[in-house]
């Protein structure tokens, strides 16, 4: 049996091609949500035709986590649910079985323990990154370091990660899936049909290095309004998280009062993806953004002072000078190539294989 317990948004996404995968090969699997983004995480199972999975919500949470108080409840049930040790067992009863987590957040960090507390061995997909600064990004390289040292199985997305766990982990069991699982959900929904004739960018912003701080999120949001210039129509997708920092900093009417710029929700994953195959430019702080954009050959500039991930580093993607001018003139002097996934086998695929050779 495989347990595969996530919490947030780019978890689900992420994870989707390896249940689809588990799915297709007949191979009993039980997902366990802890509601990070609870509201959002049912559409996807959907939109990947996963709706029908056995699937248990094992944290409770009116809706998604999106402020410190929210979080500090979500955690304190996190720890009335870990003292628990019989019920844990109850949750993953099969002898034979590993727990799949993802990621670097903090529902990576509270899934491993559950795996840990419940005698289970643990597998992280997506792992190896680092940025090799213990608070950049935070919390999300210290989660990284954590779990990594937690985990039995380590599955790195790439070269430079396979190398690194080899450096660092001797005594764990490294397998390289070659690239990230999430450009297999990329290629699932991409377009060759734009939305818009328009000449769009899209802005995404939500890491809490980013929306914690006023001056940060200050520098952000005049940047976005400044490289808008350059492009008919700008797209900010806003998270609910960022939304607030948003409202709480004052920051906001600046934005709505942009008037190439429009203001959107959160799109379905698939939407998304469409909404990126039209875009001329991407501006983020995210990595699987990142990831998807060069997956697309679509340029981006990522709005963070370092990245952990190569991914269209000087090919697709740029970190921002913070000067609209000059990285305009960085991004259009890039000459994206079409992203290339050298592997026989898909990342989900190499995943799932070596997991049902264990059991």
């Amino acid at each position: 049996m495989i347990y595969i317990i996530i919490g947030t948004k780019a978890q689900f996404i992420k994870m989707a091609p390896v249940m689809l995968s588990l799915k297709q090969k007949m191979i009993p699997f039980k997902l366990y949500d802890l509601a990070q983004h609870k509201d959002i995480t049912p559409s996807i199972l959907k939109t990947f035709n996963l709706k029908e999975i056995s699937k248990q919500t094992i944290i409770s949470s009116k809706n998604n986590i999106s402020s410190y108080r929210q979080a500090i409840s979500w955690s304190l049930s996190f720890l009335k649910l870990i003292l628990k040790k019989r019920k844990l067992k109850q949750l993953m009863p099969e002898e034979n079985s590993y727990v799949l987590v993802h990621g670097d957040t903090l529902s990576t960090l509270f899934g491993s323990l559950l795996c840990v507390r419940a005698g289970k061995k643990l597998a992280l997909v997506e792992a190896g990154l680092t940025s090799e600064r213990i608070f950049s990004p935070f919390p999300e390289e210290i989660i990284r370091r954590i779990v990594q040292k937690m985990s039995d199985i380590l599955y790195a997305p790439g070269d430079r990660e396979y190398k690194h766990l080899n450096n660092k982990l001797t005594d764990k069991l490294i397998i390289n899936t070659n690239y990230n699982t999430g450009n297999d959900a990329t290629q699932l929904f991409r377009s060759k049909n734009p939305i818009s004739s328009k000449r769009y960018q899209v802005v995404t912003l939500h890491r809490l290095e980013t929306i914690k701080s006023r001056k940060k999120l200050e520098q952000a949001v005049i940047y976005i309004i400044n490289m808008s210039q350059y492009f008919e129509e700008t797209v900010f997708c806003l998270h609910e998280p960022t939304l607030n920092a948003l409202k709480k900093y004052k920051l906001l009417h600046s934005l709505e009062s942009t008037p190439t710029l429009s203001l959107k929700n959160l799109l379905p994953y698939n939407e998304f993806i469409h909404l990126l195959c039209g875009a001329r430019q991407v501006l983020t702080d995210g990595g699987s953004i990142q990831e998807e954009c060069a997956n697309l050959s679509l340029p981006c500039i990522i709005l963070r002072d370092c990245t952990e991930r190569q991914d269209g580093i000087d090919n697709t993607a740029i970190l921002t000078s913070w000067q609209p001018a000059q990285d305009k003139r960085s991004i259009d002097n890039l000459n994206p190539s079409k992203s290339q996934v050298d592997s026989s086998e898909s990342a989900s695929d190499i995943i799932v294989n070596h997991l049902s050779n264990l059991i």
